[in-house]
């Protein structure tokens, strides 16, 4: 409810995979924030390494063509379900879009879509280096201003609507 209604949400990682529709083990699947259309599931292959990330058009939180140092270092992995309206058509992104471009730093590496974008919300499995760059860090503080207090207090109480809804309280 926090993000439907504008809240500015930054998330790495372990956030990423809160913000998503759940988190799957080999035991069992744990419901989460469903902020994310795709789930995520605990592997067993170690991903780990330096990336460059370039930010694109639209990406929620952070300026176009920025560049950030990142380190990725996880056992998860996201699954997403493509939803078919007929056959052979594959329906749009269901409202998120990859905010920036990773290159890990390997020879041969290619850019790969990342850093995944709702409204006002960022979710990355790439742990960024923000020393690199201060102005993206005041940046993204700025823009937690901008919503404003009207803002924090309408995403607020969407946000505990929400819980109410779903029995959380």
């Amino acid at each position: 409810a926090f993000a439907e209604a504008g809240g500015v949400i930054y998330a790495e990682c372990g956030g990423l995979m809160y913000l998503s529709l759940s988190i799957q083990t080999k035991v069992s699947q744990y419901r989460m924030a469903g902020v994310y259309p795709f789930r995520t599931r605990m592997g067993s292959k170690m991903h780990m390494g330096y990336v460059t990330v370039t930010t694109q058009q639209g990406c929620s939180v952070f300026p176009e063509n920025a560049t950030i140092c990142g380190q990725v270092y996880h056992l998860s992995e996201i699954v997403q379900e493509r939803v078919m309206r007929t056959i052979g058509d594959v329906a749009s992104s269901e409202g998120y879009w990859e905010g920036f471009r990773a290159t890990m730093e390997a020879p041969g590496s290619k850019p790969m879509e990342e850093g995944y974008s709702y409204k006002n919300a960022l979710a990355t499995s790439i742990h960024l280096h923000w020393a690199h760059d201060p102005q993206l860090a005041e940046g993204f503080v700025a823009q937690c201003h901008e919503v404003g207090a009207a803002g924090r207090v309408e995403a607020a109480v969407a946000e505990e609507l929400g819980r109410a809804a779903h029995g959380a309280g």
